[in-house]
């Protein structure tokens, strides 16, 4: 017997241990459902995180880059000049 086919027998013994017993079925749903879905959600939210912290790295890293690539023209400038000079 399946849940709906148990809970019908169990209304044609009391409509009250019936209905008792479909609360109790769809809480053991919900707990089932409950230990599925959370280390998912757990699992989403590190992800997240490990995201952020490297989305913080990139930029941080882009940064650098800029300002050793405004660092580096300058020194290809005064090399240019100077060799020119020459």
């Amino acid at each position: 017997m399946d849940g709906n086919d148990l809970s019908s027998f169990i209304d044609t013994k009391s409509i009250a241990a019936g209905g008792l017993f479909r609360w109790a079925m769809s809480t053991d749903k919900c707990y089932d459902i409950f230990k599925e879905v959370e280390p998912k959600r757990k699992l989403l939210e590190a992800l997240i995180l490990g995201a952020n912290q490297s989305q913080a790295e990139l930029e941080a890293t882009e940064k650098a880059l800029a300002e050793l690539n405004a660092s580096l023209a300058i020194l290809n400038k005064d090399k240019t000049e100077k060799v020119s000079n020459l």
